[in-house]
């Protein structure tokens, strides 16, 4: 019983280091807040990761007119697509892969994988 917990804690351990390792790929021009992060004054782009069915981070925050990137690291096909179809859609992204979508408007978006539909992220884009 004892090693199972130890088992479980060492995965847990793991996996927030994977995370958390993840989520420092952006550079210095990103400055983390809060769960998706906020990029600094006069950053050239965002970047959210396609890995293992999940975009990281699965919530991201940017402002009007900052591109988001999303790059696919996974050796099979992804798709970014807004809840609502209409706000953006990325069509099939190939392995290795990028998709970049520029805001213009503020708003909350959910969006998912089409042909994953438990791959699912949230942007936020403020002002």
């Amino acid at each position: 019983m004892k090693k199972n917990y130890f088992l479980l804690s060492i995965l847990f351990a793991v996996t927030a280091l994977i995370f958390y390792s993840c989520k420092g790929g952006y550079g210095s021009s990103y400055t983390p807040s809060g769960p998706g992060g906020t990029p600094t004054t006069g950053s050239a782009t965002d970047s959210i990761n396609i890995t293992g069915y999940q975009y990281v981070p699965a919530i991201d925050t940017v402002h009007v007119g900052v591109p988001v990137k999303w790059k696919n690291n996974d050796p099979y096909p992804h798709t970014v697509t807004s809840d609502n179809g209409t706000t953006f859609s990325s069509g099939n992204i190939a392995s290795g892969g990028i998709f970049t979508f520029t805001p213009a408007t503020t708003g909350t978006f959910m969006y998912h994988d089409v042909d994953y539909p438990a791959t699912v992220g949230k942007l936020i884009i403020n002002p």
